[in-house]
């Protein structure tokens, strides 16, 4: 369900800067928030969780510290085992 939205300009760092605007007026109690890679953001996750919310964002290899531990949760919490597919491949198949 999308429960807020905001047309920005072509510059992705807009997106940034548009997420707290859409995230300040809703009551995330309890409540799980999802967004993509972009939000992967300190400052995104403190304020979903200063507002009792809990998160669920994307991680990229482009942020190694991230996500190796990522990684590393993932592998030794479950049997998943991550998908390390091209960049800009959106429909890749796993590894085998």
């Amino acid at each position: 369900m999308v429960i807020g939205q905001a047309n920005v300009e072509n510059d992705k760092t807009n997106e940034i800067v548009a997420f707290p605007a859409l995230i300040d007026p809703l009551d995330l109690t309890g409540r799980v928030v999802t967004a993509d890679a972009m939000h992967t953001q300190k400052n995104a996750a403190r304020l979903i969780i200063g507002k009792g919310g809990h998160y669920i964002l994307g991680v990229k290899q482009n942020q190694p510290r991230s996500w190796d531990a990522a990684v590393e949760v993932a592998t030794r919490s479950t049997s998943i085992v991550p998908s390390t597919r091209p960049e800009g491949s959106r429909n890749s198949q796993p590894p085998s």
